[in-house]
Protein backbone atom coordinates (compact mmCIF):
# COMPACT_ATOMS: atom_id res chain seq x y z
CA UNK A 1 0.00 0.00 0.00
CA UNK A 2 1.23 3.51 -0.81
CA UNK A 3 0.06 6.97 0.19
CA UNK A 4 1.63 10.36 0.76
CA UNK A 5 4.89 9.20 -0.83
CA UNK A 6 5.32 6.33 1.65
CA UNK A 7 5.50 2.67 0.61
CA UNK A 8 4.62 -0.18 2.97
CA UNK A 9 7.37 -2.82 3.13
CA UNK A 10 6.05 -4.87 6.06
CA UNK A 11 2.91 -5.43 8.13
CA UNK A 12 3.23 -6.05 11.88
CA UNK A 13 0.95 -9.05 12.33
CA UNK A 14 1.75 -10.22 15.84
CA UNK A 15 4.21 -10.65 18.66
CA UNK A 16 6.45 -13.54 19.61
CA UNK A 17 7.27 -14.61 23.12
CA UNK A 18 7.44 -12.40 26.18
CA UNK A 19 10.57 -10.35 25.38
CA UNK A 20 9.01 -7.77 23.06
CA UNK A 21 9.62 -9.24 19.61
CA UNK A 22 7.32 -8.30 16.73
CA UNK A 23 6.33 -10.57 13.84
CA UNK A 24 6.41 -8.84 10.44
CA UNK A 25 4.87 -10.07 7.19
CA UNK A 26 7.08 -8.74 4.38
CA UNK A 27 5.38 -6.72 1.66
CA UNK A 28 8.65 -6.44 -0.25
CA UNK A 29 10.14 -9.11 -2.50
CA UNK A 30 13.63 -7.96 -1.54
CA UNK A 31 15.03 -10.11 1.31
CA UNK A 32 17.70 -7.41 1.78
CA UNK A 33 14.96 -5.04 2.93
CA UNK A 34 14.82 -6.95 6.23
CA UNK A 35 18.14 -8.75 6.50
CA UNK A 36 20.00 -5.43 6.44
CA UNK A 37 17.59 -3.72 8.87
CA UNK A 38 19.50 -4.58 12.07
CA UNK A 39 20.93 -1.45 13.65
CA UNK A 40 18.76 0.87 11.56
CA UNK A 41 15.87 3.16 12.40
CA UNK A 42 12.68 2.62 10.43
CA UNK A 43 9.32 4.36 10.27
CA UNK A 44 6.27 2.60 11.71
CA UNK A 45 2.74 3.84 11.09
CA UNK A 46 -0.83 2.95 11.88
CA UNK A 47 -3.39 5.25 10.25
CA UNK A 48 -2.26 8.79 11.22
CA UNK A 49 0.13 7.65 13.97
CA UNK A 50 3.85 7.58 13.10
CA UNK A 51 6.85 6.48 15.12
CA UNK A 52 10.54 6.11 14.32
CA UNK A 53 11.74 2.79 15.78
CA UNK A 54 15.24 1.37 16.18
CA UNK A 55 15.71 -2.25 15.12
CA UNK A 56 18.22 -4.25 17.18
CA UNK A 57 17.99 -7.64 15.49
CA UNK A 58 16.16 -9.36 12.64
CA UNK A 59 15.75 -13.04 11.95
CA UNK A 60 13.70 -14.95 9.42
CA UNK A 61 11.00 -17.36 10.51
CA UNK A 62 9.18 -19.05 7.65
CA UNK A 63 7.51 -16.40 5.55
CA UNK A 64 7.91 -13.78 8.30
CA UNK A 65 10.63 -11.76 10.00
CA UNK A 66 11.01 -11.41 13.74
CA UNK A 67 12.29 -8.00 14.84
CA UNK A 68 13.68 -7.04 18.24
CA UNK A 69 13.32 -3.32 18.86
CA UNK A 70 15.23 -1.04 21.21
CA UNK A 71 13.13 0.07 24.17
CA UNK A 72 10.58 -2.69 23.54
CA UNK A 73 11.26 -5.24 26.24
CA UNK A 74 7.89 -6.85 26.93
CA UNK A 75 5.05 -8.52 25.11
CA UNK A 76 2.70 -5.70 26.16
CA UNK A 77 5.00 -3.09 24.60
CA UNK A 78 5.32 -5.14 21.40
CA UNK A 79 1.53 -5.53 21.10
CA UNK A 80 1.26 -1.74 20.64
CA UNK A 81 2.88 -2.16 17.20
CA UNK A 82 0.47 -4.86 15.92
CA UNK A 83 -1.71 -3.67 13.08
CA UNK A 84 0.84 -1.09 11.99
CA UNK A 85 3.19 -1.22 9.06
CA UNK A 86 6.82 -0.47 8.34
CA UNK A 87 7.14 2.17 5.63
CA UNK A 88 9.85 3.80 3.53
CA UNK A 89 9.80 6.79 1.20
CA UNK A 90 9.52 6.08 -2.52
CA UNK A 91 13.15 7.21 -2.84
CA UNK A 92 14.17 4.41 -0.43
CA UNK A 93 12.60 1.52 -2.35
CA UNK A 94 15.17 -0.91 -3.68
CA UNK A 95 15.59 -0.97 -7.47
CA UNK A 96 13.90 -3.71 -9.45
CA UNK A 97 15.17 -5.43 -12.59
CA UNK A 98 14.15 -3.78 -15.88
CA UNK A 99 10.59 -4.59 -16.90
CA UNK A 100 9.36 -5.23 -13.35
CA UNK A 101 7.36 -2.81 -11.24
CA UNK A 102 6.20 -2.17 -7.73
CA UNK A 103 2.46 -2.34 -7.11
CA UNK A 104 2.38 1.32 -6.09
CA UNK A 105 3.73 2.15 -9.56
CA UNK A 106 1.01 0.11 -11.30
CA UNK A 107 -1.99 1.27 -9.25
CA UNK A 108 -3.50 4.35 -10.86
CA UNK A 109 -2.22 3.70 -14.39
CA UNK A 110 -4.70 4.34 -17.19
CA UNK A 111 -5.22 1.18 -19.25
CA UNK A 112 -5.76 1.15 -23.02
CA UNK A 113 -6.16 -1.67 -25.52
CA UNK A 114 -3.89 -1.84 -28.56
CA UNK A 115 -6.47 0.17 -30.61
CA UNK A 116 -6.21 3.06 -28.12
CA UNK A 117 -9.59 2.50 -26.41
CA UNK A 118 -9.48 3.39 -22.72
CA UNK A 119 -10.45 0.41 -20.58
CA UNK A 120 -10.13 2.11 -17.20
CA UNK A 121 -7.66 2.62 -14.37
CA UNK A 122 -5.77 0.00 -12.34
CA UNK A 123 -7.47 0.12 -8.93
CA UNK A 124 -5.82 -2.87 -7.25
CA UNK A 125 -3.27 -5.62 -7.72
CA UNK A 126 -4.11 -9.16 -6.61
CA UNK A 127 -1.29 -11.57 -5.80
CA UNK A 128 -2.27 -15.02 -7.00
CA UNK A 129 -0.14 -18.16 -7.05
CA UNK A 130 0.39 -18.22 -10.81
CA UNK A 131 0.72 -14.46 -11.45
CA UNK A 132 -0.47 -11.06 -10.30
CA UNK A 133 -3.80 -9.77 -11.59
CA UNK A 134 -4.57 -6.10 -12.22
CA UNK A 135 -8.09 -5.00 -11.30
CA UNK A 136 -9.02 -2.38 -13.89
CA UNK A 137 -12.00 -0.22 -12.98
CA UNK A 138 -13.78 1.07 -16.06
CA UNK A 139 -17.10 2.34 -17.35
CA UNK A 140 -18.32 -1.25 -17.88
CA UNK A 141 -17.25 -2.48 -14.45
CA UNK A 142 -14.10 -4.21 -13.26
CA UNK A 143 -11.88 -6.18 -15.62
CA UNK A 144 -9.34 -8.64 -14.22
CA UNK A 145 -6.15 -8.59 -16.30
CA UNK A 146 -3.48 -11.22 -15.74
CA UNK A 147 -0.05 -9.59 -15.43
CA UNK A 148 1.49 -11.67 -18.21
CA UNK A 149 3.81 -10.61 -21.05
CA UNK A 150 1.22 -11.85 -23.54
CA UNK A 151 -1.34 -9.40 -22.08
CA UNK A 152 0.67 -6.40 -20.89
CA UNK A 153 2.27 -4.87 -23.98
CA UNK A 154 3.68 -1.64 -22.55
CA UNK A 155 3.94 0.20 -19.26
CA UNK A 156 4.92 3.86 -19.34
CA UNK A 157 5.32 5.18 -15.82
CA UNK A 158 6.08 8.72 -17.00
CA UNK A 159 2.80 8.93 -18.95
CA UNK A 160 1.01 6.82 -16.28
CA UNK A 161 -0.26 4.54 -19.05
CA UNK A 162 -0.48 0.80 -19.77
CA UNK A 163 -1.28 -0.81 -23.13
CA UNK A 164 -2.75 -4.32 -23.14
CA UNK A 165 -3.92 -7.04 -25.48
CA UNK A 166 -7.07 -8.46 -23.98
CA UNK A 167 -7.16 -12.26 -23.69
CA UNK A 168 -9.93 -14.12 -25.53
CA UNK A 169 -13.21 -13.65 -23.73
CA UNK A 170 -12.29 -10.21 -22.40
CA UNK A 171 -12.31 -8.36 -25.72
CA UNK A 172 -14.73 -5.47 -25.72
CA UNK A 173 -17.10 -5.07 -28.64
CA UNK A 174 -16.01 -2.52 -31.25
Amino acid sequence: MQSDGLVSVGQVVGVLGMAGEIKVKPLSDHPRRFTEMSGQRVLWRRRDEFRRIAVRTVRGRGHYYILTLEDCLSRAEAEKFVGGELVVTQAEVLPLPAGTYYWFEIIGLEVFNERGDKLGVVREVLALKSNDVYVVEGSRGDVLLPALHSVIQDIDLVSRRMVVTLPPGLESPA
